[in-house]
């Protein structure tokens, strides 16, 4: 059986995602399972508000300093923001036929959603200027577009 390679796609949770990169995120979890992930587009010239999304059913994160990610989940040919920006990534990304989702550390959690008939864990991997970040979920994950809280 040949392996599928990871394969990245444009993920947009909500409207009016400027095409730009992101410049940082910061990360929230007061109750198990939930995840609130702010992304300081703000940082940005010629952004004004920030971008917090809801995970309501995380099952694991995982995040990576500029170069330091893991090089079997990368997509050569990944989606790039568009006109001014394209030499950057689309900074919100889902992962298909991800090697980190579909390793044995995941397999009791996948067979019991595919024998409930549960909505399936995704991949999804959120690129900033220095860092990244990985999360599994399922489930709606609501965006909205906030004031920044500081710089």
């Amino acid at each position: 059986m040949i392996a599928l390679s990871p394969k990245a796609i444009r993920w947009e949770p909500t409207e009016e995602i400027p095409e730009t990169p992101c410049a940082d995120f910061t990360l929230e979890s007061y109750e198990t399972g939930v995840l609130k992930l702010t992304l300081r587009y703000s940082w940005i010239e010629g952004n004004n508000y920030d971008l917090m999304l809801t995970f309501s059913d995380v099952r694991a994160i995982r995040t990576f300093w500029d170069g330091d990610g893991d090089g079997s989940q990368t997509d050569k040919e990944p989606p790039r923001c568009i006109g001014a920006n394209s030499q950057f990534t689309w900074p919100l990304l889902e992962i298909e036929q991800s090697r980190w989702l579909n390793s044995g550390a995941f397999a009791t959690s996948i067979a019991m959603v595919d024998a409930s008939n549960e909505l399936p864990w995704r991949h999804y991997r959120v690129l900033t200027l220095e860092r990244s970040v990985d999360i599994l979920a399922r489930g709606a994950i609501p965006g909205k577009w906030v004031a920044p809280t500081h710089r």
